[in-house]
C-alpha cells in the first residue's frame, strides 16, 4: 500500500498501533497478535500465537459465538467480552471482527481489534 510506505512500514504501523489485533483461522488458531495486544494479555508471542483463541476467554460460549458469527461472515461489532491475561486478571474488552476469504472463498483469517473497556461497560454492552 502506498501510503504506508509514505510515512511508515505496515509492520510498524499494524505492530505499535493503539489498538490490539490479532488474526485467527477459521478453528479460532491465533496466526498473528501485534505488540500492543501481547502486552495487553502478558504472554510471549510463543505464549500465544499458535494457540486456540478460546485458551484465553473467560466464557466458552462467548468465543463460540463469536466463531460462528465469522464463520457465517457475519461482522462481530463492540461485542463484550471478558480474556483472562498472564498473571491470571480477567480483563474487559470490546470485539470487532471480521473474515478475510480468500479468492475461492476459503476462509482465510480474522481482522480483529481488541479494545481494553471497565467493568462498567462490559456490563453495559452485555445487556444490549
Amino acid at each position: 500500500m502506498q501510503v504506508f510506505e509514505h510515512f511508515e512500514n505496515w509492520d510498524n504501523f499494524a505492530n505499535k498501533c493503539s489498538v490490539s489485533l490479532h488474526a485467527v483461522d477459521g478453528n479460532g488458531t491465533i496466526l498473528w497478535a501485534n505488540d500492543t495486544e501481547l502486552r495487553f494479555m502478558g504472554y510471549s508471542p510463543d505464549e500465544y500465537i499458535g494457540r486456540f483463541i478460546g485458551d484465553f476467554h473467560v466464557d466458552r460460549d462467548v468465543v463460540e459465538d463469536i466463531l460462528g458469527r465469522l464463520t457465517r461472515d457475519e461482522t462481530v461489532n463492540a461485542y463484550p467480552a471478558r480474556l483472562r491475561a498472564k498473571d491470571g486478571s480477567t480483563k474487559y474488552v470490546m470485539i470487532n471482527s471480521n473474515v478475510y476469504r480468500q479468492k475461492n472463498g476459503d476462509f482465510e483469517h480474522t481482522r480483529c481489534f481488541t479494545t481494553g473497556i471497565d467493568e462498567a461497560a462490559w456490563k453495559a454492552l452485555k445487556q444490549q
